[in-house]
């Protein structure tokens, strides 16, 4: 789920709208949707576009499941790795409170 237009390699309206319920308890209709490619292989696939949301949400299963891949968390940061080879996709590092 994403509010940024702009991250979507592939945008089209969905063939049903569906009703999503955001942080501040207000009921969203979804109209789009469509595919994401986060680089390195990491291709997100039905991603809803939430204009009125303020943030990005990944379902880490679904990343998993589709990517083929592990997750690792530890206390300042994320790797992602290829299941099968065990090579490194992804990582983010915590510094300071932000994300990198």
């Amino acid at each position: 789920m994403t509010f940024n237009r702009n991250m979507f390699s592939t945008l089209s309206r969905l063939s049903i709208a569906i009703y999503v319920t955001i942080p501040n308890g207000q009921e969203e209709i979804v109209t789009e949707g469509g595919t994401i490619n986060l680089g390195n292989g990491l291709i997100l696939q039905n991603v809803i576009y939430v204009p009125s949301f303020a943030c990005n949400l990944i379902s880490v299963s679904q990343l998993a499941n589709d990517c083929n891949c592990i997750i690792t968390y530890g206390g300042h940061f994320c790797l992602i790795q290829d299941l099968t080879l065990k090579t490194l996709i992804g990582a983010t590092e915590e510094r300071n409170g932000c994300t990198i």
